[in-house]
């Protein structure tokens, strides 16, 4: 049976339409047994719903004007927002730098078909450049925008659009780094549409609720220094110079993995200071001490370089860790100045009031021991009394020559070999200074351990 060819129905799209007609209508096949065939199959394909939209022809309709039939009701877009890498967070420039997805869905009220006529059709692959397409910017981008828009859109047959956009921002955000690096930080994301007010276009999450399902966790996909938390959604209109917008806010709650910082800064500094503390309990000389906690301190100023390279300078509250170093740093001077200064003063003469002092206390000892013992009077005395009374006196009497006798041999001995003297002398003095060195240090640990402390409690309290 030969089989007669049809030519391609003229079908209008949905422009403005006689008076006298109620929309597009579906072309019907032709009532012979086997054109029947032909038609139906070309019923089927995509092009058919084509030529029946109109889109093949250069339709600017659908591609300048704003989708709505009734301009005065606000255009709703649909916003799913996917959270696939947190990518850097630049404390120093209070940036951040991450990786999403958007799918953005509005409903096109001049492109819809029945499916029911061309064959169960539900979904369409257009090109973008055919229709309009709502314009989405990011109120907190801080650099050039780096977007991959899709050149296509998944058309459905009740006129709604959807199309996918990859975004790699770099957006603004205020990083309180006060318990860094045992922070945790929340950056927001605003959507809006800077072409039209809130009430053309009207901004809304596809899935809205205050937090997002867990389909955002599982698709995270890096496991590098920020660990997400979660997402909370807020739907809000910001106000501008000339009109309102309506935006959709991202807020993205993060938490730093402070083990790094841990391994390569605090650790290697608590140990330095406490090899510090440790240096002054050995019996090494001081000149060896000093040189080795200098040696110390030149260490803790490389890490405190490394620490200043990544926190920002216009902190108005420095972070713990900053005063970590800065009483470490402190610390460690002090210890080396004590160590100086004690040095310094066993190395020199004793001082002229030290031998002063020395003098009156020894004078005052010879006194003392000079005095003659009067036994106190008994009121009721044994008649052999006396006796005992004469033969005490002949002792104390005895007692007061031979300490007279060894306060002048000192003298001769003191004028003969004034060097022993002077050993004593030094000796004692010697003995003050390490007296004094322990009370420093003494005081130096209660202060530091004081110090980590109030560190510690510092960090727990702010996490």
């Amino acid at each position: 049976m030969k089989l007669r060819h049809f030519q391609p129905l003229n079908i209008q799209g949905p422009g403005p339409l006689p008076p006298d007609t109620e929309g597009p209508k579906t072309p019907q096949p032709p009532a012979v047994g086997a054109s029947v065939g032909i038609a139906f199959t070309w019923n089927c394909s995509h092009h058919s719903v084509v030529e029946y939209l109109n889109i093949s022809n250069d339709n600017k309709l659908l591609l300048y004007t704003r989708p709505k039939k009734d301009w005065r009701k606000p255009l709703t877009v649909e916003l799913d927002f996917t959270l696939v890498s947190i990518l850097a967070v630049v404390e120093k420039l209070q940036v951040i730098t991450t990786y999403f997805w958007l799918f953005v869905k509005w409903r096109n009220d001049f492109v819809s078909w029945n499916s029911s006529d061309f064959c169960g059709i539900t979904h369409l692959t257009l090109p973008a450049d055919k229709f309009w397409i709502p314009e989405i910017s990011i109120e907190e981008q801080a650099n050039e925008e780096k977007s991959r828009t899709s050149p296509f859109l998944r058309v459905s047959s009740s006129g709604d659009m959807m199309q996918h956009q990859a975004f790699h921002l770099t957006s603004s955000c205020s990083l309180h780094i006060f318990t860094f690096p045992f922070d945790k930080q929340a950056c927001n994301i605003t959507v809006l549409s800077p072409m039209h007010s809130d009430k053309e276009v009207e901004m809304s999450n596809k899935t809205f609720s205050t937090k997002l399902d867990a389909k955002d966790r599982n698709l995270y996909l890096t496991n590098g220094e920020w660990k997400y938390n979660n997402i909370i959604v807020s739907r809000d209109t910001m106000t501008g110079l000339e009109m309102n917008y309506s935006t959709v806010t991202y807020q993205i709650f993060m938490q730093r993995r402070p083990i790094l910082y841990v391994l390569n800064l605090i650790i290697p500094t608590a140990v330095l200071f406490f090899l510090d503390m440790a240096v002054s309990f050995t019996s090494a000389s001081d000149s060896e001490k000093i040189n080795v906690k200098i040696t110390l301190i030149l260490e803790v100023s490389f890490l405190s370089l490394i620490l200043n390279s990544i926190l920002p300078a216009s902190s108005d509250d420095p972070p713990i860790i900053a005063k970590f170093f800065m009483g470490v740093f402190l610390l460690m001077v002090v210890s080396l100045l004590e160590n100086y200064v004690t040095r310094s003063l066993k190395e020199m003469k004793p001082p002229r009031w030290f031998l002063k002092c020395e003098r009156l206390i020894s004078s005052r000892r010879k006194k003392k021991t000079s005095e003659k013992y009067v036994p106190y009077p008994d009121e009721q005395k044994e008649p052999c009394d006396h006796v005992l009374a004469g033969k005490e006196d002949a002792e104390a009497e005895a007692y007061i020559f031979l300490r007279s006798i060894y306060s002048e041999v000192k003298q001769m001995r003191e004028q003969l070999f004034p060097e022993k003297s002077q050993m004593a002398t030094n000796a004692e003095w010697n003995r003050i200074m390490a007296i004094t060195e322990s009370l420093f240090f003494y005081a130096r640990l209660i202060f530091s351990v004081l110090f980590i402390a109030y560190i510690i409690l510092k960090w727990r309290s702010e996490m």
